[in-house]
């Protein structure tokens, strides 16, 4: 998809509906039988993009999760093409979390966000904006993880990944989640 929210204004100024028109105007039919749209936003789900694709699987950490990678693979862009392709990737159906038995990611995360086998979503956001000195440069779980330690992201990258993730979470936080006093 597109790299940032006002780029992709820029590509479709309208509503999620006319972009939806848009599309299909260009592609000829409906997409959203083939691609997955996240249920309130109008732009793909990329963890049902890789698991569709057999690139990746989802994980309890809510990032995609690679057979010889592990949490150390991200998708930052979607290229849709009207044409079959020849078969899925190996990672088809692939879906580890349930089987680990060694569940290092869950001690590892500070703010105790992952809880058997589920992501506590509203853990994270308060953790990562209220005390963010020791998840600001990288995510403790994801480190953790037992797939593909040897493929983890130097910590320069790491660190700005986390960052620009935190610097978006930050307004919705306030907006959104934040206690109001």
């Amino acid at each position: 998809m597109v790299g940032s929210r006002e780029s992709a204004r820029r590509l479709h100024p309208r509503s999620g509906r006319a972009r939806c028109r848009r599309c299909r105007a260009r592609f000829g039919r409906s997409i959203h039988n083939r691609v997955p749209i996240h249920e309130r936003r109008s732009h793909a789900h990329f963890i049902e993009l890789g698991k569709i694709a057999g690139i990746a699987g989802p994980s309890i950490l809510g990032v995609t999760v690679h057979p010889v990678y592990g949490p150390w693979i991200a998708f930052r862009a979607a290229l849709l093409v009207d044409v079959g392709i020849d078969s899925p990737g190996d990672a088809l159906g692939f879906d580890p979390c349930p089987r680990c038995t060694a569940r290092t990611c869950i001690p590892a995360c500070p703010a105790g966000a992952l809880v058997s086998a589920r992501m506590g979503h509203s853990e994270v956001p308060d953790h990562r904006v209220e005390v963010e000195t020791d998840c600001a440069p990288r995510c403790h779980a994801r480190a953790g993880c037992v797939l593909g330690p040897e493929h983890r992201y130097p910590d320069d990258e790491l660190s700005y990944h986390q960052m620009r993730a935190l610097r978006s979470m930050r307004p919705y936080y306030e907006a959104h989640i934040k206690p109001k006093n």
